[in-house]
C-alpha cells in the first residue's frame, strides 16, 4: 500500500512539500503543480483509500484515519522540513496531520476551508446523492465532462459522498493548537466559505500567520497553478524563487507575515 505519491525528489531538498487532496479528490489533482516547483522542492500527494490507486480499499471513517495513515508514512521519512497543504477537505486532513507528527512541520498552509472550530458554523455538506453530486458541480469540483456521464458519476459519486460525510462528522478537538506557522488561502468568490471564518486559522497556532486572498471561487487554484505557486512559494522559501510572470488572476497578500 504507497500511502503518498509523487516523482523522484532531490537528494537533499529544501522542503518536502506533502499534498491533501479536496472532498472526492484524488493525488493526480496536483499534478499540475509540478511543472512551477523548483527542482530542490520534494512533492508528493496522499492517495486516500478507495481512490485512484488504492481504489479497491475501503473509504476511511473519519479524517482522523486519514491523518494517522499520513502520519505513519511520513514518520519514516528522512529529516526534511515538511510543509503540508490541503485543500477545502484536504486542509483539516492536513491540520490533523500537523497534530500527530512528533516533529513540528515547517507550515501549514490551508486552502479554502474555515477554520476547524468554525466548520460547522456554516450549514452541512448535502448527503443525498443527487444533491451531493450538484453541489460538487456549483463549486467546480466536478468538471462538466464528469458531470454530464453517468458511468463517471457511478464512479465518483461513492468515493464524494463518503468524502461528505468526513466533514460532516469531523469534530475539532479543543486542545489542538499548532506550533508551527499557518498560512491561510482564500477565494473571494467562494460561495461556502467565508474570509472571518478563514482568518480563524490564526487562532490555532503558536507560530506565525499570513491570510492570502486570490480572485475566483472554491476552486480557484486549479485554474491558476502559476499564480498559486507565484504567491505561495516566496511565503515559504523567501529569496530563492524566480518570479513566474504571466496573466493569471492577482492575489493580494494580507498583513500578517509568516515567519519560518
Amino acid at each position: 500500500m504507497t500511502v503518498l505519491h509523487g516523482p523522484a525528489g532531490p537528494v537533499a531538498p529544501a522542503f518536502h512539500l506533502v499534498c491533501f487532496p479536496h472532498a472526492g479528490g484524488r493525488a493526480d489533482f496536483y499534478h499540475p503543480w509540478h511543472e512551477y516547483l523548483p527542482t530542490d522542492i520534494a512533492m508528493s500527494t496522499m492517495e486516500y483509500p478507495g481512490r485512484g490507486q488504492r481504489g479497491g480499499e475501503p473509504v476511511a471513517a473519519s479524517i482522523e484515519e486519514l491523518a494517522e495513515e499520513a502520519a505513519a508514512a511520513l514518520a519514516g521519512q528522512a529529516e526534511v522540513p515538511l510543509v503540508l497543504f490541503g485543500h477545502s477537505m484536504g486542509a483539516l486532513v492536513a491540520f490533523e496531520v500537523a497534530s500527530q507528527l512528533s516533529r513540528p512541520a515547517a507550515a501549514l498552509v490551508i486552502s479554502s476551508i474555515p477554520a476547524p472550530h468554525l466548520l460547522h458554523s456554516r450549514p452541512p455538506l448535502p448527503s443525498c446523492e443527487n444533491e451531493v453530486w450538484e453541489h460538487a458541480h456549483r463549486l467546480g469540483g466536478t468538471p462538466d465532462q464528469v458531470y454530464r456521464n453517468r458511468l463517471l458519476r457511478r464512479l465518483t459519486l461513492p468515493g464524494l459522498c463518503a468524502d461528505y460525510a468526513l466533514v460532516n462528522r469531523y469534530r475539532y478537538k479543543s486542545e489542538t493548537l499548532l506550533s508551527c506557522p499557518i498560512v491561510a488561502c482564500h477565494a473571494i468568490d467562494d460561495p461556502i466559505t467565508e474570509i472571518r471564518q478563514v482568518f480563524a486559522w490564526r487562532e490555532l497556532t503558536t507560530s506565525g500567520f499570513e491570510l492570502k486572498s486570490f480572485t475566483g471561487g472554491h476552486f480557484y487554484l486549479s485554474a491558476s497553478w502559476r499564480t498559486f505557486a507565484g504567491s505561495l512559494l516566496p511565503t515559504l522559501w523567501p529569496g530563492n524563487v524566480p518570479s513566474l510572470p504571466g496573466n493569471d488572476p492577482e492575489y493580494v497578500r494580507m498583513p500578517h507575515a509568516v515567519e519560518l
